[in-house]
């Protein structure tokens, strides 16, 4: 259950579905931004679209505010994701201390590279310093719901999933929507 001290902007979650449905990051979950092969993905799409702007920013991390013992999706998750250039993980508490050491960001730092991708990605979003609780980093349930569904749907054998059907589960029944039409856009 770890507290995360992060210096960077939120990034909202329908331009994630956006830039996961645009760039053709079938593996990622715009749902979970953490999850290694999302966050692999995403950066290796930077780093194609912005060599530039991911040159300077080698440390890039994605960090999701997650409250496994909310009852609701809603409560559960928050509807951004945190990009950030510096990030320092800690157990359950922060001594104080560190947070009055922490420098707040200046000018310079907005206008640099974590700027320039902040005005690609999520224009007008503010550059700070956030505390970040994430209750299950961890996680196996990739935002669409509480998971038993779908297990009981695998131990059923009830066949492969249509495409539209795999797209639902895997970002979440809210995003699919969207997800459909941006695929239909881009068609």
């Amino acid at each position: 259950m770890p507290l995360y001290l992060v210096h960077g902007f939120k990034w909202p979650r329908t331009p994630i579905l956006l830039h996961v449905i645009h760039n053709g990051l079938e593996a990622a979950s715009p749902d979970w931004t953490m999850s290694p092969i999302t966050s692999e993905a995403l950066t290796t799409s930077f780093r194609k679209l912005w060599p530039r702007i991911m040159a300077e920013l080698p440390n890039l991390r994605f960090v999701e505010q997650y409250d496994p013992v909310a009852t609701g999706r809603v409560e559960r998750e928050s509807d951004f994701a945190f990009v950030a250039d510096q990030v320092k993980e800690y157990g359950l508490s922060i001594d104080a201390a560190t947070l009055t050491d922490v420098a707040a960001p200046g000018e310079a730092e907005a206008s640099g590279a974590l700027g320039a991708l902040r005005d690609v990605l999520s224009k007008g979003a503010e550059i700070a310093w956030w505390i970040v609780y994430n209750g299950d980093a961890d996680r196996q349930d990739l935002g669409n719901g509480d998971g038993e569904e779908e297990e009981e749907e695998e131990e059923e054998g009830e066949g492969e999933d249509t495409e539209k059907e795999a797209e639902t589960k895997r970002t979440g029944g809210e995003t699919a929507v969207v997800a459909e039409k941006a695929k239909a856009g881009k068609q």
